[in-house]
């Protein structure tokens, strides 16, 4: 006979992150204009991994990028207050050869 077991799961969010700057490197040809368009980043707003799956996907979708990498990376360190993290996007962009 099976005997039924309890499980709990205990899941802390932590802090909400809130998008402050975008940096990009890696862009040789293909204009600034180009890569805020294909982001969509909003700054000063809650921003998470789907927010930045999403991005990297437009990026892709552009048909310029031979590799994208974006992180997030907390601005500051120690406890966010109010449970809010500012972060800041790291764009590391590869452009294919054009020719």
């Amino acid at each position: 006979m099976l005997e039924a077991r309890r499980i709990s799961l205990t899941i802390d969010a932590g802090p909400q992150q809130v998008l402050e700057s975008v940096d990009v490197s890696g862009a040789g040809f293909t204009s600034k204009g180009t890569i805020n368009w294909a982001l969509k980043l909003p700054i000063g707003r809650p921003i998470g991994l789907g927010d930045v799956y999403s991005a990297q996907k437009r990026l892709y979708d552009t048909g310029v990028f031979q590799s994208v990498d974006l992180s997030l990376t907390p601005v500051t360190t120690g406890a966010a207050p109010g449970g809010v993290q500012p972060v800041r996007a790291t764009v590391t962009l590869r452009e294919l050869p054009r020719f």
